[in-house]
């Protein structure tokens, strides 16, 4: 609510932009009130998790639902701030954007090899 229209456009972006190169299944993975079960915590391999900033959000995202967790979203109303100045900079978007694409890259790249070992064990079976 009273979100500057670059702020909006940002949010809405980093989100799509984490879902395409992730396959995130969640509507807006750059904020909100996230709450995690200390039996997820515990699954998670929180020593992987080494973003600044609101990339945070994102990673966090990415770990739990690579874990296989269930991701629950329960909608919120952000209020843009009446004091004070946003922690929002240009670095922590660039180490955002790196990150999200560094990991959607090893992600493609996983998934097509499992693809091509998928594809070479059917042709095994058939000979």
């Amino acid at each position: 609510m009273n979100w500057p229209r670059r702020r909006v456009w940002l949010s809405k972006a980093g989100s799509s932009y984490s879902r395409w190169m992730l396959g995130l299944p969640v509507r807006d993975a750059t904020a909100g009130f996230r709450v995690y079960r200390a039996r997820a915590l515990r699954a998670l391999h929180l020593e992987d998790v080494h973003t600044r900033g609101y990339g945070f959000q994102v990673d966090m995202t990415w770990h739990a639902v690579s874990a296989g967790l269930r991701v629950v979203e329960v909608p919120i109303t952000f209020v843009e701030r009446e004091r004070g100045r946003s922690k929002m900079s240009a670095g922590i978007v660039l180490e955002a954007i790196s990150r999200v694409t560094g990991w959607g890259i090893a992600r493609r790249v996983r998934g097509m090899r499992q693809t091509d070992a998928a594809s070479t064990a059917r042709r095994r079976s058939r000979a």
